[in-house]
């Protein structure tokens, strides 16, 4: 047997199952203004980072400038014979090694200085491009929902008319239960 005795009421209006749909996936990746303040501390302790950050590359600076005037003047020691020779070239080991440790550090921090910026601002684009989509595409549906299940439409006399009642079942990646709405038209 075949048609409307076997084959019930699953049918609903596409704009309708999109406005479902995108109420559901905003209610999954809804972020509490709790979550929000945890991501704005933990940004907040990134930028106390790079303050420090600075503080450090100051302070190395001037600590690698006055290596440069040690060297200087363990150079103008061993020309005058202040120092021999043994002792200059120990000298001059330490404070070399000691001078590429500091410039490796500069490096490093001029490296974190330059794409922290940039990385607080793509992980900011990233959390609103997710939270405030506008509409629903073929990436953010195939990457955030499993299924869609659209229920049996049940109508009921009301005073403008026949109301239809429809469960709908959004089933998301990575969530296990389902998101099921009701809705009237």
């Amino acid at each position: 047997m075949y048609g409307s005795r076997e084959c019930t009421n699953h049918f609903i209006d596409y704009n309708t199952l999109c406005d479902i749909v995108m109420q559901a996936l905003r209610e999954q990746i809804q972020i509490s203004e709790k979550e929000q303040y945890k991501l704005a501390i933990e940004l907040q302790k990134e930028t106390e980072t790079d303050k420090n950050n600075d503080k450090e590359i100051h302070l190395l600076s001037q600590k690698a400038e006055h290596l440069d005037n040690l060297i200087e003047k363990i150079y103008e020691d061993n020309f005058q014979g202040t120092i021999n020779d043994d002792r200059f070239q120990k000298l001059l080991a330490k404070y070399e090694k000691e001078y590429q440790m500091i410039k490796n550090r500069l490096e490093m921090l001029s490296i974190q200085e330059k794409t922290a910026p940039q990385s607080h601002k793509k992980f900011l684009k990233l959390v609103k491009s997710v939270t405030g989509f506008e509409n629903i595409t073929q990436d953010l549906l195939f990457n955030l929902i499993e299924r869609i299940e659209i229920g049996q439409g049940q109508y009921e006399k009301a005073e403008s008319g026949k109301v239809k009642h429809q469960k709908i079942s959004v089933y998301f990646r990575f969530i296990d239960s389902a998101k099921a709405n009701e809705y009237s038209v």
